[in-house]
């Protein structure tokens, strides 16, 4: 009993409770795993009891001993296993030592992370394309994972910074890049790892840079250009991505290549080829072509220019044409240019393959110009210009035409045709310019030609114009004009007279058809007649034969050719007495017939009427009348023209002035009023009665003047009306802009 007794009282003074708990083993673990973890006491009496614990469940330890202490007591230690499991992810562990004698204990804990394999990256990026200088954002993710993985990302095997951030269970990555063209092609890649995989899990992306060609190109094969050859002109970009679509211009104008194609470029791009096919002319010297390399993708492009330079022979750019006009005793010059490459040109003038001479104030030669002072037609020809360079020569034929006013002759000056016959007419004409439509036929008498109509057929041949008369008659006798007109000078004209075979027919007008005389004094007796050919005349009186030689004191003939078909003999019987009065018998004749008429010689008396009175012309206050004038009664008359308003008899009078004139303009009429005319000859011995046939002629009823003026009206009113127009809608627009 006492040694009991000492026994529980030497162990109680011997007590001691451990000073520390300790846990060892792994503090980290994977989903699967077993941990072994071991707790261990100090120093203890009595022996210590451990307890186990996980997340405050007890946990039921492997095993547990207490081995003694060098110092006495003993130290306790116990193994525990845990399990770990996918939804693990940190385990805290307690060991509690418990020294139940002193009723004291210690707590050690332990904690186990479960680490977890984290997700598989993934990329994100806005665009499957980027383009060269463009920043773009490509992000890295990474969801779950114990601890959380940690990205890093790679161009090719060198790392590439990013910002890193973790939100929750995710884990990203961005990484901000300007892209250039050497990215096109290029491998990123992400690599997220963490301690639970010994290999990092990993993404890659090839980046797709769109980027434009850094520069083009134009090469010309071959380099010396001379007309006639092809070229080809050769046009190639940089490397870019998409391949540039490639465009030619000729002096700013679109125009299609020959051939394209690519060729491999640098940073996995492609480089363009163009080229131009061109066959060389003179007009494609200093031709400015551009080669723009295009890519639409980015929406830049670059270009490159080549002015070609083609040697060529010289060509005509400048000439006054096949023909230079010009006015005979004018001045004027060839002027040509030429143009060539080289540029340095001469030239040489030549006329019918010789030099052209030089003539002091008539001919000069200046380079490229051919003048000449006071042209002639002599001057006219064909001149040759040669213009020559180290390329070749060229030459130009340039023709000088002289123009002069029309030189027209006729190979006779009449012909006599029978009647029936053909009547050939003919003038030779000299004239620059000449055409059948600058000759005309007329004839003295203005309706002639018209009368002729089919009859009448018009030719032209080597500068001779021909004029053919077919049945000819007698009232186609007659002066024939040929009249050419150039509009060089005046139109020139030349005459033939068609004299028509005809027996003698006499004129039988009241002027001559009587004569008249005092005594004393000389009777003249004309007898007139027209034919062909010559006519002839003799007189006679009550049967007998007068002539020059008859009684030359009494009597005198005269014979005289009027015109090419009219004749005429006048009988002058001197000192007329009372037996001279009477019928003197003409006799007209040629080998054809003969005609007679008598010719009565009567003492002098007032004149005769006026026959034939007709109107010519009329205006608004004026009438122009014309007649034939009667026999004269042996004295000059005058003539007096008497008119009345109709339906008045209020007769006036005017004397006609020059008072020979059988035209006369009667003047100060009345707007629009008709009037009746009559006219009356009068000489020294009387007075005519008024022809008996009045001439009636109503005046124009409208006045030119007050037409002029109403036009002038009118044209100002116009003008009023415009002005007024255009000050409204000023003023109106005026308005408008202010409000």
């Amino acid at each position: 009993m006492r040694f009991q007794l000492f026994s529980i009282l030497f162990t109680l003074a011997r007590a001691v409770n451990p000073k520390d708990v300790k846990i060892s083993g792994p503090t980290e673990a994977k989903p699967g795993d077993n941990i072994t973890l071991t707790c261990s006491t100090s120093n203890s009496n009595p022996k210590a009891e451990i307890a186990w614990f996980k997340g405050g469940e007890s946990v039921e330890a492997l095993y547990t001993y207490s081995p003694p202490s060098p110092d006495g007591g003993w130290t306790t230690i116990s193994n525990v296993s845990i399990p770990i499991y996918e939804s693990d992810r940190s385990i805290i562990i307690t060991c509690q030592g418990v020294n139940k004698g002193l009723g004291e204990s210690k707590v050690a804990s332990h904690t186990i992370n479960v680490i977890q394999p984290p997700g598989r990256p993934r990329i994100y990026k806005t665009s499957l394309n980027m383009t060269a200088g463009h920043s773009q954002q490509v992000t890295c993710t990474s969801t779950g994972g114990h601890p959380p993985a940690t990205l890093q990302w790679y161009k090719g095997n060198k790392k590439v910074d990013s910002r890193m951030e973790t939100k929750g269970n995710m884990v990203t990555a961005e990484l901000s890049l300007v892209a250039t063209p050497t990215d096109n092609g290029e491998v990123y890649r992400c690599e997220a790892k963490n301690k639970a995989i010994s290999k990092a899990y990993t993404e890659s992306i090839t980046f797709h840079v769109l980027f434009a060609p850094p520069n083009v190109n134009i090469t010309v094969n071959p380099q010396t250009l001379k007309e006639g050859q092809r070229v080809n002109l050769t046009c190639e970009s940089g490397s870019s991505n998409p391949s540039a679509k490639m465009t030619w211009f000729k002096d700013g104008v679109s125009i299609p290549s020959s051939s394209n194609y690519t060729l491999p470029g640098d940073n996995r791009g492609k480089r363009a080829v163009s080229v131009l096919m061109l066959d060389l002319t003179s007009e494609l010297d200093n031709a400015l072509y551009t080669c723009s390399a295009q890519n639409g993708a980015v929406k830049k492009s670059v270009h490159d220019t080549i002015t070609l330079q083609v040697a060529y022979k010289p060509k005509f750019i400048e000439n006054p044409g096949e023909k230079v006009t010009v006015v005979e005793g004018k001045s004027t010059s060839i002027t040509v240019k030429a143009k060539g490459n080289p540029d340095q040109i001469t030239y040489k003038w030549s006329k019918n393959g010789s030099p052209v001479l030089t003539t002091k104030g008539k001919v000069s030669v200046d380079g490229a110009e051919l003048s000449f002072i006071d042209v002639s037609r002599k001057d006219k020809g064909k001149y040759e210009i040669e213009a020559s360079n180290k390329e070749g020569t060229s030459t130009l034929n340039v023709e000088l035409d002289v123009q002069y006013p029309a030189n027209v002759d006729t190979p006779f000056s009449w012909i006599m045709i029978g009647e029936g016959e053909l009547a050939n007419l003919e003038c030779h004409i000299d004239a620059n310019p000449l055409e059948e439509s600058m000759v005309q036929w007329s004839h003295e008498s203005a309706d002639k030609m018209s009368q002729l109509g089919e009859r009448a057929e018009r030719a032209f041949q080597d500068n001779k114009s021909y004029l053919t008369i077919k049945n000819v008659t007698a009232a186609d006798a007659g002066l024939y004009f040929c009249t050419v007109d150039n509009e060089i000078g005046e139109a020139t004209n030349r005459s033939i007279f068609l004299i028509v075979k005809h027996k003698p027919d006499i004129d039988l007008s009241p002027q001559i058809a009587k004569a008249a005389s005092n005594k004393g004094e000389t009777g003249k007796l004309i007898c007139r007649a027209k034919g062909a050919p010559n006519v002839t005349f003799s007189w006679s009186r009550e049967g007998r034969t007068i002539t020059n030689e008859t009684e030359p004191a009494k009597y005198s003939v005269v014979y005289n050719q009027v015109d090419m078909m009219t004749w005429e003999s006048i009988l002058l019987v001197k000192d007329v007495q009372t037996r001279d009065y009477g019928g003197y018998e003409c006799v007209a004749r040629n080998e054809l017939d003969d005609e007679r008429h008598t010719v009565r010689l009567d003492i002098t008396s007032a004149p005769e009427p006026p026959i034939g009175l007709h109107v010519v012309n009329f205006t608004h206050d004026s009438v122009t009348l014309t007649w034939i004038p009667g026999f004269d009664g042996g004295y000059e008359q005058s003539y007096k023209i008497r008119y009345i308003r109709v339906g008045s008899d209020n007769a006036r009078y005017v004397e006609v002035f020059p008072k020979n004139m059988t035209i006369f303009t009667v003047t100060q009429l009345a707007l629009g009023t008709e009037y009746a005319f009559a006219v009356a000859a009068h000489n020294v011995i009387g007075e005519s009665n008024y022809t008996t046939e009045t001439v009636r002629q109503e005046t124009s009823s409208k006045d030119p003047v007050s037409q002029v003026f109403a036009e002038y009206l009118k044209i100002i009113l116009h003008c009023y009306y415009y002005m007024i127009s255009f000050f409204l809608s000023t003023f109106f627009l005026s308005e408008l802009n202010a409000e």
